[in-house]
């Protein structure tokens, strides 16, 4: 049924409640007495279907840009690693760049594992400028404990189904010729 601008100015002018339902049961067509809550009803079955989708996207978003973070400040800190034969501490310097870049991850908290290994053997996170070879393959790995911190509520785990846990561990790894 169309409705031109004619029709809708030969209705009559009508006041309250009466006035809407009858403009509203116009343009949208008569639904029987029976269907009047049923938007309601359906709302209320699909809202917290959309709530927890919007919801699991943002966590999902959040662990998603911490994992690209840290990836990035693992590659920053290989790359200053690389290059620095010279410095009296390379591994601390590259520990030093790694936070730099990545300065809105909480570097205070437990459970950060580094793991630096030069030409093959594990250097942990002090080593000496003597130690670098030029040619010599290094690594950086950093396990980084991500916290999601929506109020413990139940979200999706990374191993699959549902988890109540607020803290799942990111980890990065690059590797890079010394020069």
């Amino acid at each position: 049924m169309k409705f031109s601008a004619i029709d809708i100015v030969r209705w009559p002018v009508c006041v309250g409640r009466d006035c809407f339902h009858a403009l509203a049961s116009r343009l949208a067509g008569r639904r029987g007495d029976g269907e009047c809550g049923q938007a309601i009803v359906e709302m209320a079955y699909m809202a917290p279907v959309f709530l927890l989708l919007t919801f699991g996207m943002c966590v999902f978003g959040l662990a998603l840009n911490a994992q690209l973070v840290l990836t990035n400040a693992v590659q920053v800190g290989a790359q200053t690693l690389s290059i620095s034969r010279g410095v009296t501490d390379p591994c601390a310097t590259a520990v030093t760049a790694v936070k730099n870049a990545a300065p809105n991850l909480n570097w205070s908290a437990s459970g950060i594992t580094w793991t630096i290994t030069l030409g093959g053997s594990s250097a942990g996170t002090s080593c000496s400028g003597t130690s670098l070879t030029s040619g010599e393959a290094s690594t950086i790995s950093v396990s980084f404990p991500f916290t999601n911190g929506v109020l413990g509520v139940a979200t999706p785990s990374p191993a699959g189904g549902w988890s109540f846990a607020s803290s799942y561990s990111i980890s990065a790894s690059t590797s890079e010729v010394i020069q």
